[in-house]
Formats: C-alpha cells, structure tokens, sequence
C-alpha cells in the first residue's frame, strides 16, 4: 500500500467517524441537517462574531439551559417565560423582540418549520445574506448582556459587598507586603550596592559610525586573479550575483546595505584567488594527458558498445553505478558533503567554525547551486538543444563571415546593407569587423608615428575601383559605421515608455560622452543635437521617472528628498507652450557624474497639481506600491505615449499658427471649426479622395 493510497482511507475513515458522532448528538441537530461536508468555512474570521456564530450553529451558547445538569434554574433571566434554549433566545424571548424585528431571515410565519428557519438563518447560502445574518446575531447577544446586568436573581446593588470585599483583600496584602520589606531591611546589615551605568546607546552610535567610516576609507585591494580582461569580466559577473541575490532584497533590511555588499564581493574575489591557487598547484600535463584522455576513451568506448547494441552484435552491458546515485535522497546529502568540503577549501576559516553559517551555506550551494546544475546539465534535451544551436551559430556565422561589408561595391551599398539587416547579430558582426580595423588603423599609425613616418589620413584615392572608393571613405565610413551600430541601432530595436523616458535620455546622453574617446568631433555634434531633445529631463516631466522600474530606489529616494526641499515655495502657474529644456554640462567627468534627481526643480511638483494628486507618499519609505496616490500616478504615467519627432512638429505647427496667424480668440475658434471640415471632407490626398469630393 502506497502513501496516498494510505492517506486516502484514513481520510475516508475520519470522515466516517465524524458523520457516525454527528448521528449520535441529538443537541445539534441544525448543524447536523446543514454540515454536509468537511471543508473550509470562509464566513469565519478573527471577529467576536464568528465566535458566537460558531457557538450557536453547534448550540453550545453559554444559556441559562446549561445549568440543567446540576439541577440549578433554566428559566429566562429575561422575560421569564419557558426555558431559555437557542430556540427561545434566538425565535421567542420578548425582551430581544425589537432587535429580532431588524433581522428579516428570523421573521417567519408561525406554521413554518423552526428547524429550518434556524437552517436558513444560520447556514445562508448567500455569503452576503450570511454576512448579514452573523453580525445581527453577534449585536441580538450584546444586547442580551446588556439586560443581563440590570435584570439579576437579587438587588441591582448586591455587587458593591464583593468589591469592597475585594478591595480590603488587596489592600490587606499590599500592606502586609510593605511591611515585610521594610521589616528586613530594617533588621539586616546594612550593605554597599555598587551601582553599574549601562553604557550609553550614543557610545554604542558612535562606535558603529567609526567601524563604518573605518570600512570605508580602508578599502580592499583586489589581487589579481588571470589577467586585466578576465579578472574585468568576473568582477562584472560577481557585481551582478551579489545585486541580484543578496542587495535585492537586503537593501530593504539594512542602514548600510552598500558595506556589507562589498564584503560579500570581497570574500567571493578571494575565494575565487583560493580557487586559482588551487588549480595552478594541478599538474596539467598529467591532468590532460591521462585524466582527460581517459575519460575521452571512456566516452567514445561506450559510443561504439552502444552502436553495437543498436545493430543487435552484442547485449546490453553491464554499467556500475556508484553509490551516491542510488537515489536522489542520497544524491543530495553527497552533494553536501562536497558543498562542505568547497566551503572549508574556498572560504576563510571563519565559515567553517560557525555551524549555523556552514550549515545554510551547505544547503545553499547544495540544493540551489550543485543540484539545478547538475540536473540541466545532465538532461539530454538540454545536451542537443546546445548542439544544434553550437552547429547553426556555426553555419550562420560562416556565412556572416562570407558576407562582410568589403564586398558592397560602394558607400551606399553598404548603408543599404545596415538598413535592410533584421538580424541582431549580423549588426554586432559589422561592429566588431569595424571595430578590428580601427584598432589595427590605431596600431600601424602609432607605429608610424614611432617610426618619424608622416600619416596621410587625407590622401584621396586615384582609381575609381573598389578598392580605392572603399579606402577613400574608410575613416567617414569608420566614424559613421561606429555611430550607427552604438547608438541609432540601440534605439531603433527599443521602444521606451513614459516612465523611463528620463532615464533613456540621460543614458543615451552619458553614451555619447563615452563616444568622445573614439570620435569626439562626431559626438559633440551628436550631443549637441541630442541636447535640444530631452523633453523628459525637464523640471515637470523629470518626476514621471519616479514610477519607473529602471530607477533605483537610492535615486528614488534623494528625488523625493529634493522634492520636498521645494514644497515650501510657492508654485508657478502652468505654463503653455515647450517647457525649458534643461542646460546639460558639455565637460565629461560632470555629464559622467549625472543623476536625475540633479534636474529636480520648482516645477517638478507640477504633475501632482495637474492630477490632483497628494505628494504625501514621498515621505514613506520604499518601494510605494499600494499607496492610493502612487497608484493613481502609475496609473496615469503608465498609460502616457513618449513624445516622438511626429508630435514635436506637430506642436510647432500648432505653437506658429496660433502664435502668427491671428490673436483674436473668436476667429481662432471660426478657424479651428473650417479646418476640421475640410479635415472630414478631404481626410487624405489620394487621387480617389479628391475625385470623389469633386
């Protein structure tokens, strides 16, 4: 017998039990009638009303008919008039007549089933109805407490004797233990009591802001790894792991979230230095002579057994598995032990003395790293998927390399050849085709240049060959060919929205300058340019970045700060018209230096005015999802259209008319009302069109 077959009939029999004891009670007989199955109820919640809702669907109400088992009184203490039940408190007590009136499901004709009234009031179908019925039920109890208290076996006053009884007892005790106290210490010797000042909190402040400007200033000195390019490139990989896994969601938890990410970085570059100690004390001669070859031999070995065994030459062989691949349970607890075994090689001996520590270390590494990896690994899809896509990058880029840009005849074949391409990495081949030749151009002219020889940069071709027309334009060709493939093909396969807006153009706008080290002529010209576009970098457009999902939430936070730091002065008026681009710095370490919270101004509280929105959510700490006035904001920034070269035009033509052909407000209107007629009489210029309205 299985386990779920196991957990199946004692279910079934918990079940049968449960239905057998309902039978028996002849006390619950509503409950009984109306609990058909064993599930989830979701009237109840943690309200007093459940509670008492609970109580009389399974008639266990603390009534007066509960002293019938030691022979005591079950008369209503209310009305006095039979014995108080649920079917008395709840369909026939007088006093509670008026606040039964108020509940529709317990009035009912007098032939009708009391049974099933009690039914239908306390098991509603309707979730609304039974809403309903729950709390007229929890206030019909109140107000039986309630009389309760006037209408007692005795004297309304009778309670006054046990309270000043009581208050004498507590009293008496106080007193007695006042005077025991001071008895002792009147009769013992008199002693000395060193008094011991706990060490102010602002000691313990102080201390901690030394360790962390201490952590600062001191800085950690990254030892080399394998060279400048790869040691770059897993600082890169590291800087994303620790952003990813552990700043995510730390950043949230911590004062300073950005120290302990950097002693995270540090510990995994020095594991990664104890790794490469390990691996250069391996003997790579034997290592690859022996160990790799064997298991190559191994490999194809078995290759050809398996061949055999597809043509039926021999039967299937014998394969020895080892012992910690018997199952997955004892796979995982090897997978342990060589995860303990990395932490004690790798790590300082720091991680291996605390046990907590090593222990989620252990199964972290384990069960999120080793695992997955060795399972995608393993997996023969994932093996002929990475085959197929090695073979067909392979055939594409033989014929990408068959294709270069030194076969176009000319300048214009080969800009038509960048316009035509759809493919990505077609792009990134001519970039990188590009990029060779101007560092090869870079070499042979700096070893001119070393050598005393005069460059001529300039000298014009005097052939009309290919050739000569490719070596005339090769430095246009470079400057415009970088350009391209940097930046317009960057925005040409990206469409941003609203929100991030101001974070494209100020990225875009810190590419350029980047671009300077290659081609400044052709970047300040760009940025020039680029500098009379960057609509969403002004003052009241600046703030939709605050919805955006490519905005950190330290930016986030100084932009709200700088926010507030305006709030006290008073407001423009909206102004109509283009609003006043923003003076971008031209020098590199300031447009390097840039964030948006930088373009933060007066105006920048615009966009809550307009929406009728509340800036309050500034001042609570991230993320503000779910706050109603963010919400409405994102809403709104959400659904916004980025403003293109199209709308810009648009509204210059409309800013001339309106400004040029007349000032009269009345024939602007009469104007604005010919123009739409003839915009619906001719709504294009097609021949057809015309012909028609002809």
């Amino acid at each position: 017998m299985n386990k779920s077959t196991l957990k199946k009939r004692l279910k079934e029999w918990d079940d049968k039990q449960w239905k057998e004891e309902l039978e028996a009670k002849s006390s619950i007989m509503v409950y009984r009638s109306a609990k058909t199955a064993i599930k989830e109820d979701p009237i109840y919640d943690n309200t007093a009303s459940s509670i008492i809702l609970f109580q009389a669907r399974s008639n266990t109400l603390p009534l007066e008919t509960r002293k019938r088992h030691t022979g005591e009184e079950t008369t209503c203490l209310l009305c006095g008039d039979g014995e108080e039940d649920q079917h008395h408190f709840l369909l026939e007590c007088t006093k509670l007549a008026e606040e039964r009136l108020k509940m529709t499901s317990l009035q009912r004709p007098h032939q009708e089933d009391q049974l099933e009234v009690l039914k239908t009031f306390l098991f509603n179908e309707s979730t609304e109805e039974m809403e309903k019925n729950k709390e007229g039920l929890y206030k019909l109890w109140r107000l039986r407490k309630r009389k309760l208290v006037t209408v007692t076996d005795g004297s309304a006053l009778d309670w006054w004797p046990r309270l000043l009884f009581s208050l004498a007892c507590l009293l008496t005790v106080v007193v007695g233990a006042i005077l025991a106290v001071w008895v002792h210490i009147k009769l013992g010797q008199p002693q000395k009591v060193t008094i011991k000042r706990p060490v102010p909190v602002d000691h313990v402040k102080n201390a901690l802001k030394c360790g962390s400007q201490q952590d600062k200033t001191s800085g950690y000195q990254r030892p080399p790894i394998v060279s400048r390019a790869v040691d770059e490139v897993l600082a890169e990989i590291v800087s994303h792991v620790v952003d990813d896994f552990f700043s995510s969601w730390y950043s949230q938890l911590a004062f300073e979230p950005d120290l302990q990410a950097q002693a995270i970085k540090n510990e995994i570059w020095e594991s990664l230095r104890r790794l490469q100690d390990r691996l250069n004390a391996i003997d790579h001669v034997n290592f690859i002579a022996t160990d790799v070859f064997n298991k190559i031999k191994q490999h194809f070995q078995r290759i050809r057994i398996a061949h055999e065994m597809s043509d039926g030459k021999t039967t299937l062989p014998m394969y020895t598995l080892v012992s910690y691949l018997a199952n997955p349970e004892r796979e995982l607890q090897f997978l342990r032990s060589v995860a303990e075994v990395v932490i004690m090689i790798l790590l300082p001996p720091d991680y291996s003395r605390c046990v907590p520590v090593r222990q989620l270390l252990r199964e972290t590494l384990a069960c999120h790293v080793f695992q997955p990896a060795i399972d995608l690994l393993c997996d023969p899809d994932f093996i002929n998927q990475k085959v197929y896509e090695y073979v067909h990058h392979h055939q594409l880029w033989r014929e990408l390399h068959q294709r270069t840009y030194t076969y176009a005849a000319s300048y214009e074949d080969f800009i038509g050849i960048i316009q035509e391409s759809n493919d990505v990495d077609e792009l990134k081949h001519i970039r990188f085709n590009i990029v060779t030749e101007i560092m090869q151009a870079t070499t042979i002219n700096n070893l001119k240049r070393a050598r005393g020889m005069k460059l001529t940069q300039d000298r014009r071709p005097q052939g009309s060959s290919k050739g000569d027309l490719l070596q005339d334009m090769h430095d246009k060709l470079r400057r415009f060919a970088v350009f391209v493939c940097l930046f317009y093909v960057k925005e040409w396969l990206t469409c941003t929205t609203a929100a991030d807006a101001a974070v494209s153009n100020l990225g875009r706008y810190q590419d350029l300058n980047v671009l300077r080290r290659v081609d400044p002529k052709v970047a300040e010209a760009a940025m020039e340019v680029y500098g009379r576009h960057t609509w969403y970098l002004t003052q009241e457009l600046v703030t939709l970045a605050l919805v955006s999902s490519l905005v950190d939430p330290p930016t986030k936070r100084r932009m709200a700060d700088v926010i507030h730091e305006y709030a006290t002065e008073q407001a423009t008026a909206t102004r109509m018209g283009k609003p006043d681009l923003p003076t971008l710095p031209t020098e590199a370490g300031q447009v390097k230096a840039l964030e948006l919270d930088d373009f933060i101004g007066p105006e920048s509280r615009t966009v809550f005015g307009v929406l009728g929105i509340s800036a309050g959510f500034l001042r609570k700490p991230l993320p503000w999802d779910g706050d109603p006035d963010f919400d409405r904001l994102a809403t709104f920034v959400l659904h916004l259209r980025v403003t293109n070269g199209t709308a810009e035009r648009g509204v210059k033509l409309i800013s001339d008319f309106i400004g040029h052909i007349t000032t009269s407000d009345f024939e602007l209107q009469e104007l604005l009302q010919v123009v739409e007629a003839h915009r619906q009489r001719y709504p294009d210029y097609s021949k057809a069109t015309l012909s028609a309205a002809v």
